[in-house]
């Protein structure tokens, strides 16, 4: 990936993270993105809890629902908030126009550093988050299919 096609996946997820709002709700939408990012990290998605998220924040439960439509495209945010911050350090890399050797290295660090810590973008859990949203929409009738769909 080119560092123009990074600066134009970043562009994209700020536009859909940040959207024009005041410096207060800014920083509300980023407490929030805070702590669903712990709740989901820790408890999965099933079991994160929006009234926790919301006391977390310090905002009522309602407050969570003028900033996102749903607990999934919470998760959908957490996950933009993860990708953004490590795009952005990638792409400082790429300005430092250093060797290309000492750029793999710090590209390898980067890669490391994300893997070690706790990301929800890691493979394994990105896969059991995954599963966790299908059941309960399939549960909840928010799914264009049936459970015999999830089956196979």
């Amino acid at each position: 990936m080119t560092d123009r096609a990074l600066t134009d996946r970043l562009a994209a997820i700020k536009g859909l993270l940040w959207p024009d709002e005041s410096p207060k709700q800014r920083q509300k939408r980023l407490r929030i993105l805070r702590v669903a990012h712990q709740q989901f990290l820790t408890r999965g998605y099933r079991k994160a809890s929006i009234q926790e998220i919301a006391t977390g924040s310090g905002v009522s439960k309602g407050s969570i629902y003028l900033y996102f439509n749903s607990k999934a495209e919470l998760l959908f945010q957490v996950l933009a908030f993860e990708s953004e911050a490590y795009i952005e350090q990638l792409l400082l890399v790429l300005e430092r126009q250093d060797a290309p050797i000492e750029q793999l290295r710090q590209f390898l660090d980067l890669g490391l550093k994300q893997h070690n810590e706790r990301s929800l973008a890691q493979a394994h859990r990105w896969q059991l988050l995954l599963q966790e949203i299908t059941r309960s929409c399939i549960r909840t009738g928010h799914s264009g299919t049936d459970e015999s769909d999830e089956q196979s």
